[in-house]
């Protein structure tokens, strides 16, 4: 393990759960909503991504679209759903990153807008790439991936580099 204040190199993806159902008939909660066959294919297509960036960790919300977009991301590394991450504000989100163990270098949270392309936001600093922050601040639909980069300690994280935004290549909002 790293020795407490180190500076190592960290990867932080964000990701809005891809595209999902409807909400079905009376009687069915928001947070039962499933994948449609789409947004499952979007969630394999982001899956080879963040496989090569070695994610380390998922935090999820337990809602079911993002629990299914976790699972069709086939990343292989432990999924922790968090029920503070269902229709959270971004202040939630950097509370969990805070929380994390040093030694991770590669964490990815699947969740829901607006927290998600908030945080994106709030993180970004001045040497992120304005491509992907213009990119960003024009719209966030089902399967857009954030990826930021920061040095230190996640516990604080508060500016990182916005790398690049993934957004799906047919966003059917």
């Amino acid at each position: 393990m790293p020795p407490i204040g180190d500076s190592a190199q960290r990867r932080l993806f964000l990701m809005r759960h891809a595209h999902p159902a409807a909400t079905p008939a009376v009687g069915w909660a928001d947070t039962d909503r499933p994948l449609t066959p789409h947004g499952r294919s979007q969630a394999r297509e982001l899956g080879a991504v963040l496989i090569a960036a070695g994610v380390e960790l998922v935090l999820c919300s337990p809602a079911l679209r993002t629990r299914e977009t976790a699972e069709y991301l086939g990343v292989g590394a432990p999924i922790r759903y968090v029920a503070g991450l269902y229709n959270c504000e971004a202040s939630r989100i950097a509370f969990e990153l805070a929380r994390l163990p040093e030694y991770l270098r590669s964490v990815l949270v699947v969740g829901h807008s607006p927290a998600i392309p908030d945080l994106a936001r709030d993180l970004a600093d001045h040497g992120s790439n304005p491509e992907a922050v213009r990119l960003l601040g024009r719209r966030c639909p089902p399967a857009t991936l954030c990826d930021l980069e920061f040095s230190g300690l996640w516990s604080d994280l508060h500016a990182a580099r916005l790398r690049t935004v993934h957004l799906p290549r047919q966003a059917l909002e």
